[in-house]
């Protein structure tokens, strides 16, 4: 299985992406998918998306700030793992991807 390279981008890179961070280990973790995860700003991740299997954004309106057809790999918002708000449905569907990504040559 290959190892998933994550990209958790937030406001300023430090607050709510470690907290992101941490759910996304765990939900990692449950998917029994080894993953490798580092932290960027929004705008950032534009630039940086071409490094990461996948880019998670902790805003649920990160494409109001950045070109979504300049990020180079999948991306997904993962608000609802900060506000708690159809969080369930982002833990399966991130789950699913990060299984699909794992299992890719």
């Amino acid at each position: 299985m290959k190892k998933v390279k994550i990209l958790v981008a937030c406001g300023s890179g430090i607050a709510t992406s470690s907290y992101a961070e941490a759910a996304v280990k765990d939900i990692a973790k449950n998917a029994g998918v080894s993953i490798d995860i580092s932290k960027s700003t929004i705008q950032e991740a534009e630039t940086k998306s071409n490094a990461f299997d996948i880019v998670l954004f902790t805003s649920s309106n990160w494409n109001n700030f950045i070109h979504e057809e300049n990020i180079s790999c999948p991306a997904l918002s993962v608000a609802s793992l900060i506000t708690g708000f159809e969080e369930e449905e982002t833990k399966e569907k991130l789950t699913e991807i990060l299984k699909k990504i794992s299992s890719e040559d």
